[in-house]
């Protein structure tokens, strides 16, 4: 029976072993989100990896040889729990993949000061909260209205969304 596994990557080298997994026909899937970087001081929004260094391949460990797995390019090997490779959660990659399908790459922090944000997730989840600056790659700062005061916390980016969406 096929069931989903995780496969380690090399930094940075996702795309690589997707395409060279693909070409030897492994059925794999790369989760990507949407991000905005500073490049050359100006702010890009590109695709990268949803899990770095991390995609997922479909295999039936009785029929398929996942011997090639390891030498292909990019990979550092399947994730292995003991003596054998560690099954993904039922459903995990399909929901994923569903996402993908339903509304395509989600897009993170396209944010300016002052905009309202909701937090979705978290112990402050419900909360409504003022974005005030970024710090870091997945992380921002904002102002929320906590014990009778403006509190500045530092949050996950991926715990937010604008708010009243």
């Amino acid at each position: 029976m096929a069931r989903w596994y995780a496969i380690q990557t090399k930094p940075r080298q996702e795309e690589t072993a997707l395409r060279h997994l693909e070409r030897q026909g492994y059925d794999c899937h790369l989760p990507r989100i949407r991000e905005r970087r500073l490049i050359r001081r100006r702010p890009v929004s590109m695709a990268v990896a949803l899990f770095p260094r991390y995609l997922f391949a479909c295999l039936d460990l009785t029929t398929q040889n996942t011997a090639p797995i390891r030498s292909t390019h990019g990979v550092v090997g399947l994730v292995r729990f003991g003596a054998g490779p560690a099954p993904l959660p039922e459903g995990f990659v399909e929901q994923l993949r569903e996402q993908d399908e339903r509304g395509g790459i989600p897009e993170l922090g396209d944010w300016q000061t002052g905009d309202a944000l909701e937090v979705t997730d978290g112990p402050f989840a419900g909360l409504r909260a003022v974005f005030a600056a970024r710090n870091g790659d997945a992380r921002v700062i904002v102002l929320m209205e906590l014990l009778g005061r403006t509190q500045r916390l530092a949050l996950p980016e991926h715990q937010l969304r604008r708010a009243g969406t």
